[in-house]
């Protein structure tokens, strides 16, 4: 009996190896061409994860929103730039918002407010150098529309030290 159960344990072993070295590959195999396994936030919603904008390098573009031609537009001159850049994707519009509150302190920008109205979402960003304006609506079917609008922050200010000089009588 002894000899009947070990050999019987040894034959379940050996054939139990494969399917963990199969499910072992499948899994490196994801992760390798870019696959990840989601991770939520600790309240259980899902933020969407960061690529590499060809555009505007420095910010972060949750994935799967593709650019929209048509609606970009972009001047770039040294330290300065002006750009305004339309994409389109399937994320939910409050992941997205998630995505840039989680994303943009890491790029060097802070959140200085954020409004929402009849459903699209404005977000207003800060650095020393540049505003960065992040707009998300609905699209059409089940399409988000993202907007990111970057320009340099104002310097000075729009008080005058002294008045201005008086008109002269004419």
């Amino acid at each position: 009996m002894r000899r009947t159960r070990n050999k019987l344990l040894g034959s379940g072993l050996s054939a139990g190896l494969p399917a963990v070295g199969l499910a072992l590959v499948w899994l490196a195999g994801c992760a390798s061409m870019g696959g990840s396994i989601s991770s939520g936030s600790t309240d259980g919603r899902t933020s969407a994860s960061a690529v590499r904008d060809p555009v505007l390098q420095d910010i972060p573009k949750p994935a799967g929103f593709m650019l929209v031609d048509d609606g970009t537009f972009g001047v770039f001159a040294g330290q300065v730039r002006i750009a305004r850049c339309e994409y389109r994707g399937a994320t939910d519009r409050s992941a997205v918002k998630r995505f840039y509150e989680e994303y943009m302190p890491s790029a060097g920008f802070e959140l200085r407010e954020w409004t929402v109205d009849e459903g699209r979402f404005d977000l207003r960003f800060e650095s020393g150098a540049e505003v960065c304006n992040v707009l998300v609506y609905p699209g059409s079917g089940r399409n988000t529309i993202l907007v990111v609008h970057i320009k340099p922050r104002p310097k000075g200010s729009a008080e005058h030290e002294s008045k201005p000089p008086m008109r002269r009588p004419q």
